[in-house]
């Protein structure tokens, strides 16, 4: 007999760099579906949505564009994954193990893609993913009986059920997401060359936003953009939104910093010169109070031994899948022509 099953993923994915947390999963069986053919129809799509976006699999590439493309949705958003993804049940296995199973498989694809996601758009600063409350998914899946003995379960079906943070109890949704929108339109920019424009965003967050680990929101974009108060992970990825809105290649990295014989998480950006080649810039370390300094700007990886105190995890949560691939960093640190 077959049977579809529900399974409720209440994902605990940390995006703060203090606290990671890998995700955790909550089960609910449902009660039988009739007629329960999995036959759905998956769109294909070509686009770069980011350069983390690109290093996915093919099955985390469709969860990170469905949720791109609704992450406001109040209502349970379909993914369809490209190909049916099944599991061998052995003849005797309980429940439990087959329960286990079935979700690490899913964790092992939503894991990443949301991490992509929200390190490639941290627009998305609002998006729920950890904690009590949280975003979940849901796994629609089916058991067959072999004849040989034993199962399998075929996965093809993801339900995700939006949860939001992060949003000033005076405020709503749509007012956040515009606040935050005219904070990244009304960000003056000075500037002919790309470096003068690098330069001027390094600047203006430095004036702009106070490093304060106590704010409302310090870990996104929303707490440096339209608060004015944040942590590193918050300057960087206000860093990236600027650059976006330049058209500048940007991404942001996430790691340990080793600064005064201690170590302790961090995150920065790496820009992408017209050389071709990959700097980094540390508006966080730069940050003096009201401009920043250029010892963390446009650096390369052998003359300021940036990779010594700034080292990638490839990482941004705890969640057990391949590390990202950062670019790789120029030697030599940008000179302007």
């Amino acid at each position: 007999m077959k049977r579809i099953l529900c399974l409720f993923c209440s994902l605990l994915v940390c995006l703060s760099l203090s606290g990671c947390s890998i995700l955790t999963i909550l089960l609910r069986e449902s009660t039988e579906l009739p007629n329960p053919e999995d036959l759905y129809t998956y769109e294909e799509d070509l686009t770069s949505y980011g350069y983390y976006y690109d290093q996915l699999s093919e099955e985390s590439k469709a969860v990170y564009r469905t949720i791109y493309k609704n992450p406001t949705s109040e209502e349970g958003v379909e993914i369809i994954l490209p190909t049916t993804l099944s599991l061998t049940i052995v003849e005797g296995e309980d429940d439990e193990s087959v329960q286990g199973r079935i979700t690490e498989r899913v964790i092992g694809i939503t894991q990443p893609a949301i991490d992509a996601l929200l390190y490639d758009h941290p627009a998305f600063f609002y998006v729920r993913m950890g904690g009590e409350d949280s975003s979940s998914f849901s796994i629609i899946h089916r058991r067959e009986k072999q004849k040989e003995g034993g199962a399998t379960v075929y996965m093809r079906k993801l339900i995700f059920y939006l949860r939001t943070e992060n949003i000033l109890p005076t405020r709503t949704l749509s007012e956040e997401i515009a606040n935050l929108q005219t904070a990244i339109e009304h960000f003056t920019v000075e500037g002919e060359s790309r470096y003068e424009r690098l330069l001027s965003i390094h600047r203006g967050l430095a004036a702009a936003v106070v490093y304060d680990a106590e704010g409302v929101r310090p870990h996104c974009s929303a707490g440096a953009l339209i608060d004015g108060r944040a942590v590193c992970d918050g300057y960087a990825k206000a860093f990236k939104l600027l650059c976006d809105r330049e058209g500048i290649p940007c991404v942001i990295l996430a790691g340990v910093a080793n600064q005064n014989g201690k170590s302790e998480p961090h995150a920065w950006n790496y820009v992408q010169m017209e050389d071709g080649l990959w700097y980094a810039v540390d508006t966080t370390w730069d940050d003096l109070g009201h401009t920043a300094g250029r010892q963390y700007f446009l650096v390369g990886s052998t003359e300021s031994e940036f990779l010594e105190t700034h080292v990638p995890s490839g990482k941004f949560s705890e969640g057990d899948h391949d590390p990202f691939t950062a670019p790789v960093l120029a030697e030599k640190s940008y000179t302007p022509a």
